[in-house]
């Protein structure tokens, strides 16, 4: 028979405050809530538990190591040194000129 896990050993075992919680993850995980005729105890499956655990463990190492990549990535470009500035109006232009002649 399956063994069954239920939703406050979830939240003890993901370190969650509320049941809530546990259920929202349950719902973004693709888990399914189980819940006997007449109880209002709702559990998983625990096959279905580790494999969406191990999933979810594996998606956001990948995650966590592609955002390090790219910030990796931006930091060996060189800096933009200078910077192009459209003047709009002569008011702007004269201010410009005397911040220059400074």
């Amino acid at each position: 028979m399956n063994e069954r896990i239920y939703i406050s050993e979830i939240q003890k075992n993901l370190q969650y405050k509320t049941r809530r919680s546990v259920r929202r993850w349950c719902l973004n995980n693709g888990l399914r809530l189980l819940c006997d005729i007449g109880s209002n105890k709702h559990y998983v499956l625990k096959e279905e538990f580790e494999a969406v655990k191990i999933k979810s463990y594996f998606t956001q190492q990948n995650c966590d190591n592609s955002t390090i990549n790219t910030t990796q990535n931006s930091y060996k470009e060189p800096p933009k040194s200078v910077i192009e500035y459209d003047q709009k109006g002569a008011n702007e232009i004269a201010f410009i000129n005397c911040l220059q002649n400074i």
